[in-house]
């Protein structure tokens, strides 16, 4: 029975952010999107301590509406949740989940900025972003 709940608690952390994940691996191979991983590995085990997965894509509405949808549909597993709104639409969100953070923010020139920060120890924060318009929905 022990065991049963170790299992299913491993699992339930493996998915919790499962369609935002989803997205990015997409935007991994898609010509139009710029994507940078920095990998940080502990100098004696080489493990991989940190991973920071940087995305950025402009005048992609629909790539942007699916990322809005899918951290709406991630947000009830998340340990902090922070959407930062101008006139009713989105211009920016922190998602944090056990040892992954997300940001997407938007800049002036519509262009989208997404970060994803993996490793043990990240820090819950929030970041403020003030846009002049946005297009998020």
């Amino acid at each position: 029975m022990t065991l049963l709940l170790i299992v299913s608690s491993f699992s339930v952390k493996l998915t919790a952010q499962e369609s935002v994940d989803a997205l990015v691996k997409k935007c991994e191979t898609m010509e139009s999107v710029d994507t940078n991983i920095m990998r940080t590995r502990n100098p004696e085990t080489k493990k991989i301590e940190r991973e920071t997965i940087s995305i950025r894509f402009c005048k992609n509405p629909s790539l942007l509406n699916e990322f809005v949808a899918a951290f709406k549909k991630d947000a009830e597993k998340a340990v902090m949740a922070n959407e930062n709104r101008k006139g009713g639409r989105v211009i920016s969100l922190n998602y944090q989940f056990e040892n992954v953070r997300y940001s997407l923010s938007q800049n002036n020139e519509e262009c989208i900025s997404i970060s994803v920060i993996t490793g043990q120890n990240v820090p819950i924060t929030t970041t403020t972003t003030t846009f002049s318009r946005g297009i998020l929905k």
